[in-house]
């Protein structure tokens, strides 16, 4: 019932139509859905002793590091323990060099700015691989 309510708050002080509103509802469920659904593909290797190696890929090192934090604290959560990093890695595995990829990066990101037409990057899933030691404890 409040939610009906709401709905007719919005439409007689802002006088937003039906269409509108479910297109802007959509949307957020949309944006919802997808960050959900954006995970970093990880692959965990047990070393022993509660040490463990987490390999992230991602098309950024940032992505690819919380990607293996996050399997790091999943894992260690899982046995009510907390993860120390012991080491981790960076490395850049894409096909061009690193600073054309930011380059053309940012040329496509302002040309999708600019225009109506969608200019895909040189972005790949894989870019960067991180390797990150961790214990739990």
């Amino acid at each position: 019932m409040a939610y009906m309510y709401a709905y007719y708050i919005i439409i007689d002080t802002q006088g937003f139509t039906m269409k509108k509103i479910t297109v802007i509802l959509g949307f957020i469920g949309l944006t919802i859905f997808i960050s959900g659904c954006s995970t970093v593909p990880t692959t965990l290797l047990p070393q022993g002793n509660n040490i463990y190696v987490v390999i992230a890929t991602s098309s950024s090192s940032s992505r690819a590091l919380n990607g293996a934090m996050k399997k790091a604290n999943e894992t260690c959560q899982a046995r009510h323990q907390s993860a120390i990093v012991l080491s981790h890695e960076s490395v850049y595995q894409g096909g061009m060099d690193q600073s054309a990829k930011e380059t053309l990066t940012m040329a496509t990101q302002i040309v999708n700015m600019n225009s109506n037409a969608y200019v895909p990057g040189p972005n790949n899933s894989a870019n960067f691989k991180v390797d990150l030691k961790f214990k739990c404890e």
